[in-house]
C-alpha cells in the first residue's frame, strides 16, 4: 500500500466497469460516511509507463474528492496492458458492491479473453469451461453461448475436445498504454486550452500558468529531442 496524490490519479472512462458511470447517490453516501470517519477499503491503481490509471474505487475516489482530500491509500499493481487494467475492475466489482448486470459480466468476460486469462499454462493450451466459469463466477451454459458469438475458434476447440489451437479472440490489435495514454493527454490538454479563456481571475490564472510550467518541465526532461516531422 502507498499513499498517492488524488491528481496524480488518470481515470479513463474505458476503465469504468459500471455501464451507466458514476452512481451520484453511492457518491453522496460515501462522502458521509468518510466524513463520519468511517475507513473504506484503499483504490486500486495500475502502473502503466510510469502513470497512474484507476482500476477500482471510482466512487470513492470521487468523494474523496468533493471532501477535498489532496491524498488516498491505494493499492498499486504494475500493469502491462489497458485490457488488464480495465478487467481487474471487472473482478474487483464482482467482489463488493452491486452485483454486475448481465451486459457487465459480458463485458467483463470479453476483457478476460482479450487479456489471455482463458489460456492454460502450456503455450496454446485453454482453460475448460469449467475452470473459466469459476474464475468468473458465471455459470457455463452461459460462457458456451458468449464464447460461441465472441471466440469461435475456442469455442470449436473446446467442443471438440482439443485444449488446443486458435487464439480466441480476434479483432484489431489494442493500442499500446503508451499510445492510450499519449491520447488521454491529448485530450485533457485540449480541454484544458478550451477552458482557460473562461479563467478572467488573475491569481487562478497565475496558478494555472504555474502548473503549465510544471507540465513543461516534466515534458522536457530527460533526453528529449525535437522530432524531424
Amino acid at each position: 500500500m502507498k499513499t498517492v496524490s488524488l491528481a496524480s490519479i488518470v481515470t479513463l472512462p474505458e476503465m469504468q466497469p459500471r455501464d451507466k458511470g458514476l452512481n451520484l447517490a453511492t457518491v453522496r453516501r460515501y462522502k458521509q460516511a468518510m466524513e463520519a470517519g468511517e475507513m473504506f477499503p484503499p483504490i486500486l491503481l495500475a502502473q502503466v509507463n510510469g502513470a497512474l490509471v484507476l482500476a477500482d474505487g471510482w466512487h470513492r475516489l470521487e468523494a474523496m474528492r468533493a471532501l477535498g482530500l489532496w491524498e488516498a491509500v491505494a493499492e498499486v499493481r504494475d500493469a502491462g496492458s489497458m485490457t488488464e487494467v480495465r478487467l481487474w475492475g471487472y473482478e474487483a466489482n464482482r467482489k463488493h458492491g452491486l452485483p454486475l448486470t448481465k451486459a457487465e459480466l459480458r463485458e467483463m468476460f470479453r476483457a478476460y479473453l482479450k487479456a489471455g486469462r482463458h489460456k492454460g499454462r502450456r503455450r496454446g493450451q485453454f482453460k475448460s469451461y469449467r475452470e473459466m466459469g469459476e474464475e468468473l463466477g458465471i455459470p457455463k451454459s452461459t460462457l458456451v453461448a458468449w464464447t460461441r458469438q465472441d471466440a469461435p475458434a475456442l469455442a470449436k476447440a473446446l467442443a471438440e475436445g482439443n485444449p488446443f489451437g486458435g487464439t480466441g479472440r480476434g479483432g484489431a490489435r489494442e493500442a499500446s498504454p503508451e499510445q492510450r495514454l499519449a491520447g488521454e493527454a491529448h485530450r485533457a490538454l485540449d480541454e484544458a486550452g478550451a477552458a482557460i479563456p473562461g479563467v478572467v481571475d488573475a491569481e487562478e490564472r497565475w496558478r494555472l500558468l504555474e502548473k503549465a510550467r510544471g507540465l513543461v518541465e516534466a515534458l522536457e526532461g530527460g533526453d528529449l529531442q525535437r522530432p524531424m516531422f
